[in-house]
């Protein structure tokens, strides 16, 4: 056996003192990349692990007029079933429910349109009487009871993006359905008789009611009359409005159908993108104004507008492609310069700044950074993660989802509807579309899980090791658990499961560059650039699973 130096055994029984100094023991080179996973990591895994419970916490079945009906209430304090809260939750539903919990409680909202072909914004089991107190002119028909906060225009584009994303976590609609024709049809007839009924003929936008970007309450009344659009409220042209219509257009002219009606649908989809780009943004601040001035407006919603950044618009349009790349990354900027300036936790602030005291009339809204008036709403602050992830800025988006998670494990148990400037959980304790929007940043950013009709392609954009990941796909029929482990010198990604994966990219840690892959029978390395990021690719569409893959990697 080696015997240890003289050096190291004076240091270990303490007599550096007799040596004439301090001792200092010789130093391995350290690792160049986080060969462990970081505590960002695993501060994100945690608050992933809450996301079944929001959802069972807010899971809603009951028999409907055309079979048994499968869906979510918005958040604990609200048993509706929510149009445009639904849309996002399709994602995560899948990942823990079956597939007929994607679709039914869409099509009890189909069935629900008023007769002019607009959709209500909720609908629940029950007597119309037991919403009244925040919806008092809740109606019912044949045991439903529904109603529709009418400042909003966003019901018949979540209802169509509800239905693309279905499609998409099921692998572009493969199997066989009769009730998917007529589903596409009553989504574009609904889509259509929104843009008949709220589209403005001079500059082609769709208008709302007057709120905070994707709000409901308006800012003349202080009670419940504040959700509903009438005589007295102004009419605006929201950026986040618009931007929905965009998405719902776009992605309807996706889906397989008669060629004149995704022509049509493509067309006015790209019409609408090229109006908002050019309306909306404001080269000189780096982001989309949140409205175009439409009806006469109270005096807090007049010039100083442009100074506003919004969230929600802003996030949807570097989601949805609006934005274009140096676009897109002019956002992601702004979002954290508007953090930092104003020393929030989270990129979750809604609204910077938030509209001044009394700017609403109603309670909920009227102080600033409460409710929709600047709150931290993660449904929203996960939709940007999301986009950053997927655009190429991996290693901000990473920060900013840890920015999220630490303020969710300190605020305690839950997901909460939103917090309060400081971090304090405010609202519903379990809110389902906050839920899903970090499960979107994670499984579709992070992990860059992405179904087909073909199979799975995974782009795990962590930079650094991955502990083993799960990732249900159980309206899908499968599952996958997907790790990789960085070093100096390679990424090792291992894919487990039992669906098919056709390819696998890594996004390199800063500073490095491939060299070469090592799947099984896969095609040499493809290295693209993306943003800020640059990835790794292996076509593993030849390989059985487990699929692993090694992206021999050096420093530049």
């Amino acid at each position: 056996m080696a015997r240890p130096s003289l050096f190291l055994i004076r240091c270990a029984f303490g007599v550096a003192a007799f040596l004439g100094g301090a001792c200092a023991l010789p130093q391995l080179p350290a690792p160049k990349v986080q060969t462990a996973e970081s505590a960002p990591l695993r501060r994100v895994r945690q608050v992933f692990g809450r996301i079944p419970e929001a959802l069972a916490k807010n899971h809603k079945a009951f028999d409907g007029p055309d079979g048994p009906v499968s869906g979510f209430g918005a958040g604990e304090a609200y048993p509706q079933i929510w149009l445009r809260d639904s849309a996002w939750i399709v994602d995560a539903a899948a990942a823990y429910y079956p597939k007929e919990t994607l679709t039914s409680w869409l099509d009890l909202h189909l069935a629900q349109a008023e007769k002019t072909g607009r959709l209500r914004d909720w609908v629940a089991k029950g007597k119309a009487d037991a919403f009244r107190q925040w919806a008092p002119r809740a109606a019912e028909k044949g045991g439903f009871a529904f109603d529709t906060n009418s400042n909003e225009s966003d019901q018949e584009p979540s209802a169509a993006l509800a239905y693309c994303r279905a499609e998409a976590v099921l692998g572009g609609g493969a199997e066989p359905d009769p009730a998917r024709a007529p589903r596409i049809q009553k989504l574009i007839a609904a889509l259509d008789a929104l843009l008949r009924d709220r589209s403005d003929a001079k500059t082609g936008f769709i208008w709302s009611g007057l709120t905070a970007d994707w709000g409901d309450v308006s800012p003349l009344y202080p009670d419940q009359r504040a959700i509903y659009f009438d005589a007295k409220t102004p009419r605006t042209l929201s950026l986040y409005s618009n931007v929905m219509a965009y998405g719902a257009l776009h992605c309807l002219s996706a889906l397989d159908g008669a060629p004149a009606t995704k022509g049509s649908l493509s067309s006015r989809a790209a019409k609408l993108k090229d109006r908002i780009r050019s309306a909306f943004w404001m080269k000189d601040r780096g982001y989309f104004r949140i409205r175009l001035k439409f009806d006469p407006a109270p005096d807090a919603f007049g010039a100083p507008e442009d100074e506003r950044f919004a969230l929600g618009g802003n996030a949807l349009a570097a989601l949805f492609g609006v934005a274009d790349d140096a676009e897109a990354a002019s956002i992601f900027a702004t979002a954290e310069r508007e953090r930092k300036a104003n020393s929030f936790s989270t990129i979750s602030t809604t609204l910077l700044p938030p509209y001044p005291e009394g700017a609403f009339q109603h309670p909920a809204m009227r102080k600033p950074f409460r409710y929709q008036n600047g709150g931290q709403w993660d449904w929203f602050g996960a939709a940007l993660v999301q986009a950053e992830f997927e655009r190429g800025h991996s290693e901000g988006a990473l920060a900013h989802l840890d920015q999220i998670a630490a303020r969710i494990l300190r605020a305690g148990p839950g997901l909460h509807e939103w917090y309060g400037q400081d971090g304090t959980p405010q609202g519903s304790a379990a809110y389902a579309a906050s839920a899903a929007a970090i499960h979107n940043a994670v499984v579709r950013g992070l992990l860059g899980v992405i179904p087909g009709a073909g199979g799975y392609r995974i782009t795990i954009r962590a930079g650094e090791t991955l502990r083993p990941f799960e990732v249900p796909q159980r309206a899908a029929g499968g599952a996958l658990t997907i790790a990789q482990a960085v070093t100096d010198t390679a990424i090792d990604v291992t894919i487990a499961g039992r669906a098919k994966i056709v390819e696998v990219c890594s996004v390199l840690p800063p500073g490095t560059k491939a060299s070469e892959s090592s799947a099984p029978r896969s095609n040499p390395t493809r290295i693209t650039q993306l943003g800020n990021d640059t990835i790794a690719c292996a076509d593993t569409s030849s390989a059985p699973t487990p699929v692993h893959v090694r992206f021999a990697i050096t420093f530049r």
